[in-house]
C-alpha cells in the first residue's frame, strides 16, 4: 500500500525556472497539469570533445589524429504528485506510452527557442512509497546540435548566428525557361538534374530524414547526377548559393551546440 498524503500542503518549492518539456508533440507539464511537473533540465550546456590522440616515440607529447562529438544526455528532474493509487498508476502508464518510441523524435523545453532530436535513454528508480515522488529520466541525443524552431528562408544568402554546417531543410527550384539540365551550386559543392524540366513548374529538393526529389507529384530522384553532393550539400554563414535558369528558395533551421 502507498502512504499517501495531503497533496493541497506544498512539501516542495518545485517551481523552479518554470520551464515546460515538450517531447514528440506533447507538452507534460500542460497534459498532466497539477500533477507531473518539470524542476530542472541539464546537459545543454558546454559538450565535451572526443579526441584521438597518437604516441610518436621519440617526440613530445601525442598527436591529435581525429576529433569528434559525443552523442548528447540531457536529464530531466521531474515531480509527480497525484490523489490516490488509481491517479498514479495511470500517469505512469500514461507516461510509458509517451515514451514508447523506437526513432528519435522531436523535444524542447519553453525556456529556449531550440528542439532537439532524441529518444528515452534511463529512468532513476522510484521508490513507490508515496503518491509524491521525484525522479529523473535521460534522453539520448544520437545528434549533439540542437535546431531553431523557427525555419529560415532565403534566395540564396546565407546568414545564421554561428559558423555550423547546415544540411538545408528544403530547396525549391523554379525553371524561369525550359531546361534540360539544372545546377544548384554553393562553393564547390553542386546538386545536378538532368531531363527536361518545364518553365514555371517548381522542382522541391529535401536532403535529411526522408530524402527526395519531386515536381509536379513526380519522384524524380532518378534524374539526380552521381557527381551531386547531394547528401554533403551542407550550407553555412556567409554563403551564397546559386541556380542558373531558376528561382531558388532555401529553407533552414539555425543550429545550436
Amino acid at each position: 500500500m502507498y502512504e499517501f498524503r495531503d497533496i493541497n500542503v506544498s512539501s516542495e518549492t518545485n517551481d523552479i525556472n518554470g520551464i515546460k518539456f515538450t517531447f514528440n508533440g506533447v507538452n507534460l507539464d500542460e497534459k498532466f497539469k497539477g500533477i507531473y511537473k518539470t524542476l530542472t533540465v541539464s546537459g545543454r550546456g558546454v559538450l565535451s570533445h572526443e579526441n584521438q590522440m597518437f604516441n610518436l616515440e621519440g617526440v613530445d607529447g601525442e598527436l591529435l589524429t581525429s576529433s569528434s562529438l559525443p552523442s548528447r544526455n540531457i536529464k530531466i528532474v521531474f515531480k509527480i504528485e497525484t490523489s490516490g493509487n488509481n491517479e498514479y498508476r495511470k500517469i505512469m502508464n500514461d507516461l510509458n506510452e509517451l515514451f514508447y518510441i523506437k526513432d528519435n523524435v522531436k523535444f524542447s523545453f519553453s525556456d529556449e527557442e531550440v528542439f532537439y532530436y532524441g529518444k528515452l535513454g534511463s529512468v532513476d528508480f522510484i521508490e513507490e512509497t508515496s503518491n509524491c515522488i521525484k525522479s529523473s529520466i535521460n534522453l539520448i541525443c544520437p545528434d549533439p546540435f540542437g535546431y531553431g524552431k523557427d525555419l529560415k528562408t532565403t534566395i540564396g544568402e546565407i546568414e545564421t548566428i554561428y559558423k555550423y554546417d547546415i544540411i538545408p531543410e528544403e530547396i525549391v527550384v523554379t525553371p524561369n525557361g525550359g531546361l534540360n539540365q539544372i545546377e544548384i551550386k554553393n562553393g564547390d559543392k553542386i546538386i545536378q538534374l538532368g531531363g527536361d524540366f518545364p518553365k514555371s513548374v517548381p522542382i522541391v529538393i529535401t536532403i535529411e530524414k526522408e530524402p527526395y526529389i519531386v515536381s509536379n507529384k513526380i519522384q524524380l530522384l532518378s534524374r539526380l547526377s552521381v557527381t551531386s553532393d547531394f547528401e554533403n550539400f551542407t550550407i553555412k554563414n556567409g554563403d551564397i548559393v546559386i541556380c542558373n535558369g531558376c528561382d531558388l528558395l532555401i529553407k533552414y533551421r539555425e543550429k545550436y551546440l
